[in-house]
Formats: C-alpha cells, sequence, structure tokens
C-alpha cells in the first residue's frame, strides 16, 4: 500500500459510488416480502412507491414549464438510479465495452 489512506479513500469512494445499483432490485424484492408482514415495512414500500411515481411524473413533465420544488427533486433522485442500473447492465453484457464517464463538450 504504498499511498495508503489516500489508496483506501478513492477505493472506499468507487465502492459506495458503483455498489447501491445492484442492491436496488434485491432490496426493492426485500421491501415487497417484509411489507407483507409488518405494516412499517408496507408504509414503507407505499411511500417508495409514492416517491417513483412521482419521479416518473417528472421526468415526463412538460419541458414548458418547471415542475415543483419536490417533483423535481423526486425525479432526479429516480433519473440516477435508472442511470446507475442502466451502467450496470451495460457493464455486465459482454462485448459491451466497459461505462467510462467523459466529460462533457464545451464550446
Amino acid at each position: 500500500l504504498r499511498f495508503g489512506r489516500f489508496a483506501f479513500f478513492l477505493w472506499s469512494h468507487k465502492v459506495a459510488r458503483w455498489a447501491p445499483y445492484p442492491l436496488l432490485l434485491p432490496a426493492g424484492a426485500a421491501l415487497v416480502l417484509l411489507a407483507t408482514r409488518h405494516r412499517e415495512f408496507a408504509l414503507l414500500l407505499a411511500l417508495s412507491l409514492l416517491v417513483l411515481a412521482i419521479g416518473i411524473m417528472a421526468m415526463r413533465w412538460p419541458v414548458t414549464s418547471r415542475p415543483p420544488r419536490l417533483v423535481a427533486i423526486a425525479g432526479y433522485a429516480v433519473g440516477a438510479n435508472a442511470a446507475g442500473l442502466m451502467a450496470w447492465w451495460q457493464a455486465l453484457q459482454a462485448g459491451r465495452g466497459s461505462a467510462i464517464w467523459e466529460p462533457t463538450r464545451r464550446n
């Protein structure tokens, strides 16, 4: 470990950024199973589905007007998680290459 703490910080940052996305689907399935037995988890599932629906609504909002702030935040959260799932899907497909971030071009 030549760089010690910096190497750990860099590695853990990468793990923290990429690890949540493959866990979204199993976590959702676990939430559905727990919701069938516990009222608290049923409430959490309902709240999660509400935020998901509001997020989808935000992404379909007309470009001629701005959505309310909380609707926009839900849209950002849903969009960011969908992008993470899509990046994992592309990274796991054979022959698709790796998902690499590239900066946007500036004029």
